[in-house]
């Protein structure tokens, strides 16, 4: 029996080596963090930018040893940003700073999670040349944990992964 090709989405995973994060708490908690954590399980050579506009409050405890990590104001300081995918986990005008703070950065692929996947979203980003993704990127990884396996599971049963 044939294998089914992967989605595109778990392609575009799979093929990114630097994910710039927007979403993040202080408290090393939230969605952005998880997807990281998601991430970082399949890609272990990926690298992670987290954005937040106040980058030095993070003392890095957590993803000093596991996960390829720096903290920054925004994403203009990346090199080679069209090989990049920006994760934007926010919702409202903190989602619209984000993507506009990607978009100019130059990052290539922009995945719109949760809150942010917006109609005005999707065609800014489109519109602007960027490769878009939207849905939860954790039901996308190989083996997702916890309650995002079982969503993964659900997900497939009525096919939409």
């Amino acid at each position: 029996m044939k294998r089914k090709a992967a989605p595109p989405q778990a392609r575009a995973l799979r093929e990114t080596a630097h994910f710039v994060i927007y979403g993040v708490s202080r408290k090393y908690k939230g969605y952005g963090f998880d997807a990281a954590a998601a991430i970082a399980k399949m890609r272990p050579d990926a690298r992670f930018t987290f954005v937040h506009p106040v980058p030095d409050a993070f003392q890095n405890p957590i993803f000093s040893g596991s996960i390829k990590a720096e903290f920054a104001k925004s994403a203009n300081a990346i090199s080679d940003p069209r090989k990049c995918m920006a994760v934007i986990a926010l919702a409202g005008s903190d989602a619209e700073s984000a993507l506009s703070d990607a978009i100019s950065s130059g990052i290539g692929k922009i995945w719109l999670a949760m809150n942010a996947n917006t109609e005005a979203a999707r065609k800014l980003a489109s519109s602007n040349g960027r490769k878009v993704f939207t849905g939860c990127p954790i039901l996308f990884v190989d083996k997702p944990d916890g309650f995002h396996a079982f969503h993964k599971w659900l997900a497939k049963l009525f096919g939409k992964v």
